[in-house]
This record gives structure tokens, C-alpha cells and sequence, in this order.
């Protein structure tokens, strides 16, 4: 199976369309990283960390850093071993969630880019109601 290359976090900054309101706060615009996970024969996954009013110490800088410490994890590792990654990616950097989540949607992006289909495949073919 293909090994990853590499694991990149860039820093994106966006403005909303629309406020954001909460009882928390009012966002306007959002500092997110965006997570693109290279293999060796150049498929990508994509993903991105997510800044939140909920979440204030998840900033850019403290999502990047947990990413690309995880990077130093998983380069040159199978990407067959996705499942491995992703529960070591939760278990290194567990304080931060959403900068493991990334990761973690970068590598099942990849994976199902592998086999040449997207998550929204995959997904969809998962039963489409919830018993209660």
C-alpha cells in the first residue's frame, strides 16, 4: 500500500457571509488550517481544523502545532494502516480535538481517494436513518 509523504497545516482565514451568533459571541470571519495529506504516488486527502467561538484556545497556532507534531508521526507509514493513525493521532494530541479530527478527515479522504471514491460515497451508502 501507498505510504504517506506528507502531512502539510496552513493557516486560512476566511470572512463569513453571514455573523455566526451564539450566546457565546458574534464571528465574523473564521481562522481555520487546512490539512493536505500527500501520498507517495500524489493522491490527497483534504480536511480542515476549525476555529470556534465554543473553542477559543483552538486557534490557528494551536492547531498547527498538534498537526504538524502528528505529521512527525505518521510520514512514511502505509496508508493500509489508516485505522492505526488515526487512534494514534487521537491518542498524541487528544487536547486538541479538533486539530486530531483534521487528521483524522484527511486520512479517510485519502483512503477513499485510493480506491476512487470520496467520503461523500462512502457515506452515502451508509443507512440513511436513525432508529430511535
Amino acid at each position: 500500500m501507498k505510504k504517506i509523504q506528507s502531512l502539510k497545516a496552513t493557516p486560512v482565514s476566511f470572512k463569513l457571509k453571514h455573523p455566526f451568533v451564539t450566546a457565546a459571541g458574534k464571528k465574523t470571519e473564521t481562522h481555520n488550517v487546512r490539512v493536505t495529506l500527500t501520498l507517495e504516488d500524489g493522491t490527497q486527502g483534504f480536511a480542515e481544523a476549525s476555529s470556534s467561538i465554543a473553542m477559543p484556545k483552538e486557534s490557528q497556532d494551536n492547531m498547527t502545532r498538534p498537526i504538524q507534531h502528528i505529521a512527525t508521526e505518521i510520514l512514511n507509514q502505509p496508508m493500509d494502516a489508516y485505522r492505526e493513525l488515526i487512534a494514534m493521532a487521537w491518542r498524541v494530541e487528544s487536547i486538541h480535538p479538533t486539530a486530531a479530527a483534521a487528521v483524522e478527515c484527511a486520512l479517510l479522504d485519502a483512503s477513499t481517494r485510493c480506491h476512487n471514491q470520496s467520503l461523500a460515497d462512502v457515506f452515502a451508502r451508509m443507512a440513511t436513518t436513525v432508529d430511535t
